[in-house]
């Protein structure tokens, strides 16, 4: 048996300190940074005129104070970077929508990027295509590949798009940039 490269050891280890995410709502009310005193939760203020929730996610700081961060419908996926200093959430919106966010708590405010917005503003236009001309196109958030670099995907289908489409690419929290991060493969390789 061959030994792993140093490299792959690293990446395996980085990845290993990342936390499973969190699914708002559901059993678990909150989510603690691993690095600091920081956590996410969300608040269920009940049904609103149309019979439907309004859930509001919240970043609490160790001195008590809640910002609102997000506002959902339906359900979230909440994950830390294994440094602690970004938060990755996956909005289910509908079953055709869903979108990526990363926020950086900062010391008055949380900074929100949409990875749809980084994508279609970027320097990706295969991928910024495919999104918008698709009636089914999804940007999910698929963990972390190291202290304060997300992994993501665009996955989706449509008329301009019948064979469908499935890119993956690594944002970088520090530097605001992504890159692909694998060749686009079949959505059927992936499922979200």
């Amino acid at each position: 048996m061959r030994p792993l490269p140093f490299g792959l050891i690293v990446m395996l280890a980085t990845a290993a300190g990342a936390e499973p995410a969190v699914t708002f709502p559901g059993p678990v009310a909150e989510t603690k940074s691993p690095a600091s005193d920081l956590k996410v939760t969300y608040v269920d203020p009940g049904e609103n005129e149309f019979q439907a929730h309004d859930y509001s996610l919240r970043l609490v700081r160790p001195d008590g104070r809640s910002d609102e961060v997000l506002v959902f419908t339906r359900s979230v996926d909440v994950s830390w970077s294994p440094s602690g200093s970004a938060i990755s959430v996956t909005d289910h919106v509908t079953d055709k929508a869903v979108d990526c966010y990363v926020f950086t708590p900062g010391a008055e405010a949380a900074a929100k990027v949409s990875m749809t917005d980084v994508v279609t503003q970027g320097r990706f236009p295969a991928p910024a295509w495919a999104l918008q001309h698709s009636s089914h196109g999804v940007v999910v958030c698929d963990g972390w590949a190291g202290p304060d670099q997300l992994r993501f995907y665009l996955d989706g289908a449509g008329d301009d798009t019948p064979r469908g489409f499935h890119y993956g690419f690594i944002y970088d929290v520090k530097t605001g940039t992504a890159k692909l991060d694998r060749p686009p493969a079949s959505k059927t390789k992936r499922s979200h």
